[in-house]
């Protein structure tokens, strides 16, 4: 067993908890569920599968599914050789995201029955960098490295572990990013900008913070470093705009439109049971407290322009507050994957200063997701016992 000591100062030992908690969960789910590696990526039933998958995918029944499902399409057929993209919902928005299917597809080799576990250990491996680097930063700011198993709390995080989506990466970048300029290692900073938006197009904020940052420290050569790192990123989206042509989907809104619009309605799905009135509840309260973080973005920085965390968080959230597609804010494991960047760089800037009112945007998002995971454990359990 760990030590608060042993972790306190070995990163490592944190990490290989955060893999130990991490495999647990997955491995009950699978287990809950007829021992099937696919149900990780939620597929739902009422979502055309292509023919290769429909005899070992796990499909969730009267239901549509979610994200992970299309990434695990596209990790089948990343080149779209045998069609898949006809399966998917979005292709041109979907294999823009391409690391996490395109690395689970290179380590898998290809081999369909392979690529749930090259996912999963993807996963893993990023839930431990996630964690050393949250424990890294936290000492460089005078708090005890074993409080980098917070990582697993970030509802992003969360989501990305429980629907196997690439939300997970995005926040390591962003972990590293930071790591890697508070050090001076340029060359991991320059690494995580290129595949940050390889994972969201929203990463793309790192390196737009970047420049913006260098600029203001008068250090126009190294800004330029930013348009450089968004060339893998550039050069796969000329190929996938070929391939399936521009992205149709209405995203774009007035300012706030979104979310407000989100919080215009309390109630988005019926509500029979009071197991469901509670998760209504935590859900509005969750998008309160990511309205919260876009609202305060803007302040914040205005009262302390020199902090890199304020700036990304602003970047961030200029961004996405014109995002209004409505399936992007209406529910938790949506609206925390869309705002909840911005939520986590106010929470690491609360760290950091010891600000500690500014840890209530996220923890308002925290309980929804945890209310999910605790349901989701309890339909395992029942599944083992069936």
């Amino acid at each position: 067993m760990l030590s608060i000591s042993v972790m306190s100062s070995r990163p490592i030992s944190v990490g290989v908890l955060a893999l130990l908690l991490v495999a647990a969960y997955q491995l009950l789910l699978i287990a809950g569920h007829h021992g099937n590696p696919t149900v990780l990526f939620y597929a739902g039933a009422e979502t055309p599968a292509p023919p290769a998958l429909q005899q070992s995918l796990y499909r969730f029944p009267n239901s549509v599914g979610f994200d992970g499902q299309f990434y695990l399409f596209i990790a089948h057929d990343p080149w779209n050789a045998h069609g898949v993209a006809a399966f998917v919902d979005n292709p041109s928005m979907r294999w823009r995201r391409i690391l996490l299917p395109g690395m689970a597809w290179m380590l898998s080799g290809g081999s369909p029955s392979l690529l749930p576990f090259a996912w999963m250990g993807l996963m893993g491996a990023l839930a431990v960098a996630g964690t050393v680097l949250s424990g890294m930063l936290l000492r460089d700011w005078g708090y005890p490295v074993w409080c980098g198993i917070g990582f697993l709390a970030i509802p992003a995080v969360v989501v990305s572990l429980d629907r196997m989506l690439t939300d997970i990466a995005l926040v390591v970048a962003l972990l590293a990013w930071l790591w890697a300029i508070q050090r001076d290692h340029h060359g991991v900073a320059m690494m995580a900008m290129a595949l940050a938006p390889l994972a969201r197009e929203t990463g793309m904020v790192l390196a737009a913070a970047w420049f913006l940052w260098r600029l203001i420290q008068q250090d126009a050569r190294r800004a330029l470093w930013a348009p450089l790192a968004l060339l893998p990123f550039l050069t796969w989206t000329a190929w996938v705009h070929q391939q399936f042509g521009a992205d149709a989907t209405r995203w774009w809104g007035w300012p706030l439109e979104g979310i407000l619009t989100r919080l215009a309605h309390y109630a988005v799905y019926p509500a029979p049971s009071l197991g469901l009135k509670l998760a209504l509840l935590l859900d509005y309260a969750g998008a309160l407290g990511i309205a919260a973080a876009l609202l305060l973005a803007l302040p914040l920085w205005l009262r302390n322009r020199s902090s890199l965390l304020l700036l990304t968080s602003l970047l961030y959230a200029a961004g996405i507050c014109c995002f209004a597609k409505a399936d992007m804010w209406s529910e938790a494991y949506s609206y925390t994957r869309t705002g909840g960047p911005v939520a986590l760089l106010l929470t690491l800037y609360a760290l950091e200063q010891r600000r500690w009112w500014l840890l209530a945007p996220l923890a308002f998002a925290v309980p929804r997701i945890a209310f999910q995971i605790g349901l989701s454990v309890l339909e395992s359990l029942r599944g083992l016992g069936g």
